[in-house]
């Protein structure tokens, strides 16, 4: 199994017992903050993937450190996962069960490629737009990418707007490169 599918395994299960519990969105921010916890902090990281410590250590490491942070549910996942040896799918389960949540609760989230970062209004009237034309709460996430020189690209759900300099430079090459070869033919 990929990482991609054991992740939704997992946050559907999160999603059903969220449901119940009527606190989908705590655990959603749990489960953020559980994987800046382990996840970001290199030392952390490899404490929990290394084969040399025992699952003991690591579960009386989780106790300790979270028992209090998380709830029963997030850390009763975390110890499923060291058990099993799976804390690596930490990251795309959390991944997962955010855009689940965000599914389930009619949230678009859109990820904004730009050259620059966007002032806020800017990223506002993008917001307003999208929630606008799919009629949803929209969630806006600024990435730069200088490699795009300037305009945007804008990816949500299994959506691509690209309007960046760099796609259309591309097509203008592409386009010049076409109308060249027409008439003439070339040998390598």
């Amino acid at each position: 199994m990929d990482n991609i599918h054991v992740g939704k395994v997992y946050a559907e299960a999160l999603l059903e017992i969220a449901a119940e519990k009527k606190n989908s969105g705590l655990i959603e921010e749990e489960l953020q903050a559980a994987v800046r916890a382990i996840c970001d902090d290199r030392e952390v990281w490899e404490f929990f993937l290394s084969p040399k410590i025992s699952k003991d250590q690591k579960i009386k490491a989780v106790e300790s450190s979270f028992k209090s942070t998380f709830s029963e549910t997030v850390n009763s996942l975390l110890f499923l996962l060291l058990k099993k040896d799976r804390i690596f799918f930490i990251r795309e389960i959390a991944l997962q069960y955010t855009l689940g949540n965000d599914k389930l609760n009619g949230r678009i989230r859109a990820y904004v490629e730009s050259a620059t970062k966007l002032n806020d209004s800017q990223l506002s009237e993008i917001q307003s737009t999208l929630a606008q034309k799919y009629k949803g709460e929209c969630i806006i996430e600024n990435i730069i990418k200088p490699e795009l020189i300037g305009g945007l690209v804008i990816r949500f759900n299994d959506n691509l707007i690209d309007g960046s300099m760099r796609s259309q430079l591309s097509s203008i090459k592409k386009n010049l490169l076409q109308s060249k070869l027409g008439g003439a033919y070339y040998e390598n």
